[in-house]
Parts: C-alpha cells; structure tokens; sequence
C-alpha cells in the first residue's frame, strides 16, 4: 500500500507523481524516489491502442505491458514489474480516466 492512500481513493495522476515519483508518461513508472513501481491502465480506451487489461475469470488482474506489436520483451517498464519484488519494490496499480486515478 501506498503511504496515505488506501484503495478507492481518487486524485489526479500528476498529484500520484509528486508524491511517489514514477514516470509520468506510459503506463509503468518505476520510481527512483520511492521502492514502488505504478502502472496505470484505462480499459475504456486501451484497448484501442492494443491493450486489454482486466481481471479474469480466476481472479488475477492481466496487464499487457509495454509494446503494442510482436511479444513483450521483458525491458524498462515491463522488466521494472517482473523484478519488482526481487528488488524490493511494491507493485501499485491504478484506474485511469482521463487525468484522475483511482488506486
């Protein structure tokens, strides 16, 4: 969990940044100033882009990753939430619409 935010809680993307660090552009930010690595994932639109993040029928949440043609190649932002734990990183995940999150 993420210090001061517990699930449900909404804000804008930009405020999630300056409190956790993470890259603001792309779904994955692994942070230098905080052990997190975010993603973020809009259903309503991504899978317009190729993306179709979503919780299955046992229960597990799938997130595409990073790259939108071929296999995903296990680097930068796909390789942050692979290792994240091995790292000592925990993995936070957001609903976005539009420039608010949801945690």
């Amino acid at each position: 969990m993420l210090a001061g935010l517990k699930a449900g809680d909404s804000l804008s993307r930009r405020e999630v940044h300056a409190r956790f660090g993470g890259r603001q552009q792309g779904g994955i930010g692994p942070s230098s100033k905080s052990p997190v690595v975010l993603f973020f994932t809009d259903p309503k639109t991504g899978h317009q882009h190729g993306y179709y993040d979503g919780w299955d029928d046992g229960g597990l949440f799938n997130y595409v990753g990073e790259g939108q043609v071929g296999d995903q190649r296990l680097i930068q932002g796909n390789k942050s939430i692979l290792n994240h734990a091995s790292d000592g990183r925990s993995l936070e995940g957001f609903l976005s619409s539009g420039t608010q999150v949801t945690y």
